[in-house]
């Protein structure tokens, strides 16, 4: 005989004792050098089983579907399962075990039941918290979220190959439309592996609906000429969204981070007195430690609150710079709040956080900066930027993203400048000439001057 569980497979022990089991029959066996069993002379097949430590649980074994070896499945703890509940449920499993249907798989179809399919992608990217990246994890529910609106809160039972098709006859067709099949064909393979389901309706849909476009690289960003439209439309759009909301996304503008670096960066990680902001958890797995710039602090000390005449103090988090309205973690989405500012600016495309990201990176080019240069501001992972180019002085590095902000701020008609005056309580002054950073040898970088007094 032995005892089956989803991961292996141990020798059963032969039973010691036979007993007509009861409410109280556990009670009265202890411990024992090793553990032993007692076979129930009512029931074929139902036992209680006692461990060395003291533990005592009721269990099954029989032949699956009548043949070959026998296996045991545990029930439950006896001191927490009620006797005739456990005999109930061992009746149950007892006549699926004989039918050849292992009671689990039996419990795992019936709890799906309810589930969604947003639930299968949670639980999919949770089973592989140690394999998958944050930002990969953040990527499937987000992009299931957004592309899926009318699947991804259905009950996987109830969404058929047609339901498919027709999402996918009214979606746009687009990555983000592919990248989202995609990836709930691979959260259905893992859910029929696990005989939650028969087939992968997503695999029978494509069959139905043929070739899918092709993922091509995005290359859409505000370009030059769109600049003074877009921080315009910002500047309008700012009193409709959260105010952290806000400072995220100028966050985001002006130095060109990703989305969920950037949401996970923590009041721990902004040093004033060495002018840096360090994100840990990065795509490419380095670190990135950002040069502070004027609008930088400005924006990070509205943020702590600082007392000062003339900045209204916020409730900091006492985590994250950019928590979300619960207070219960990092914000996760600027999303909505892009797509007010796109339906003020109408740039001919929906803005994305990775347009941002996209723009600075076309600035770096329009400021004349390096391949290198530019890899190093992004925190690409480019196998030409050597360690020891990466490590380079930080004021060198301070001043490219200077020169990237001054680009942004000219073309948008000195609206950066304007934000940060505003917004953060900025010199006015600092908007009239290229801002300059006074960087001494050995001391904290003067940021202070720019805060209007």
């Amino acid at each position: 005989m032995v005892t089956e569980n989803p991961n292996n497979v141990t020798r059963l022990r032969v039973f010691n004792e036979s007993a007509a089991l009861n409410k109280s029959s556990f009670k009265k066996y202890k411990p024992k050098p090793k553990d032993y069993y007692i076979r129930d002379k009512k029931l074929e097949g139902f036992y209680i089983r006692v461990y060395p430590s003291g533990k005592k649980t009721y269990g099954i074994y029989s032949r699956r579907g009548g043949v070959g070896r026998k296996v045991s499945i545990s029930i439950g703890n006896c001191d927490y399962i009620e006797f005739e509940d456990a005999k109930n449920s061992a009746k149950d499993w007892l006549y699926l075990l004989r039918q050849g249907i292992h009671p689990k798989e039996k419990i795992k179809a019936e709890s799906l039941k309810d589930k969604t399919l947003l639930d299968l992608v949670k639980e999919f990217v949770e089973l592989r918290d140690m394999e998958l990246k944050s930002f990969t994890k953040q990527d499937y529910i987000r992009r299931i979220e957004l592309q899926m609106p009318t699947l991804c809160n259905k009950r996987i039972i109830e969404i058929t190959k047609d339901d498919v098709v027709d999402w996918y006859k009214n979606s746009k067709k687009n990555r983000s439309t592919v990248l989202a099949m995609g990836y709930a064909k691979k959260v259905l393979d893992i859910a029929v592996a696990d005989k939650y389901l028969d087939e992968n309706i997503f695999i029978q849909a494509k069959i139905k609906i043929g070739k899918l476009p092709p993922i091509r690289k995005k290359e859409t960003h505000i370009s030059q000429t769109q600049l003074y439209n877009f921080v315009g439309s910002f500047f309008q759009v700012a009193p409709k969204i959260s105010v952290t909301m806000r400072d995220f996304i100028f966050f985001l503008f002006i130095t060109g981070k990703r989305l969920t670096e950037s949401a996970e960066l923590t009041w721990d990680n902004v040093n004033y007195q060495n002018g840096t902001i360090t994100l840990l958890k990065t795509k490419t797995g380095k670190i990135d430690v950002i040069p502070m710039t004027p609008y930088l602090y400005l924006l990070l000390k509205y943020r702590e609150g600082l007392k000062h005449k003339k900045i209204m103090s916020l409730n900091k988090h006492p985590v994250y710079v950019f928590a979300n309205s619960l207070g219960n973690g990092p914000l996760k989405d600027p999303r909505k709040a892009l797509k007010k500012i796109n339906e003020e600016a109408k740039l001919g495309f929906e803005i994305t956080p990775h347009d941002l990201r996209r723009t600075f990176g076309t600035a770096t080019k329009e400021v004349n900066l390096s391949h290198e240069d530019t890899a190093v501001l992004l925190n690409h992972a480019k196998a030409d930027v050597t360690e020891n180019y990466i490590m380079r002085s930080l004021d060198y590095k301070r001043n490219n993203l200077e020169k990237v902000q001054q680009y942004l701020d000219s073309y948008s008609g000195l609206g950066i400048g304007q934000m940060a005056v505003q917004w953060y309580n900025g010199d006015p002054n600092m908007t009239a000439d290229p801002i300059v950073m006074d960087v001494l040898t050995d001391k904290e970088p003067d940021f202070k001057k720019y805060i209007n007094s």
